[in-house]
């Protein structure tokens, strides 16, 4: 009678073989040990890749295009408005194009909404 082979997992492997960290987990402190600590130091002074110094006339250039920026939203909350009176008056004259000598008026059906060209006659 032969002797009956062994598996696989049988046999002990490198992969589960126990570990050699030398790691011996956490041990209380000796009476003659003392905790590492840091020493305080000095505040620090700014890094070259910290955030940047304050540049006044960037600030200013910043703080002109904002305002520039606000102004152009107020005007644009009355061109709309007034874009919509536009159409409603030539909603009320039943005109879909209005044409004079210098200006254009035209009802875009598609987005029902006014398209005005002001024509120049002058051309240099």
């Amino acid at each position: 009678m032969s002797k009956p082979k062994s598996k696989s997992h049988d046999l002990p492997s490198k992969r589960n073989a126990p570990r050699k960290s030398g790691k011996r987990g956490i041990k209380p402190l000796d009476e003659g040990d003392e905790l590492l600590t840091t020493p305080a130091t000095g505040k620090q002074g700014r890094l070259p890749t910290m955030e940047d110094a304050h540049i006044e006339a960037l600030e200013d250039c910043a703080r002109e295009y904002a305002n520039l920026r606000d102004d152009r939203m107020r005007l644009l909350t009355k061109e709309i408005e007034q874009k919509e009176i536009l159409h409603a008056m030539m909603t009320k004259y039943d005109k879909k194009v209005y044409r004079v000598s210098d200006m254009e008026i035209t009802v875009v059906q598609k987005d029902e909404t006014v398209r005005v060209k002001l024509l120049n006659k002058e051309k240099d």
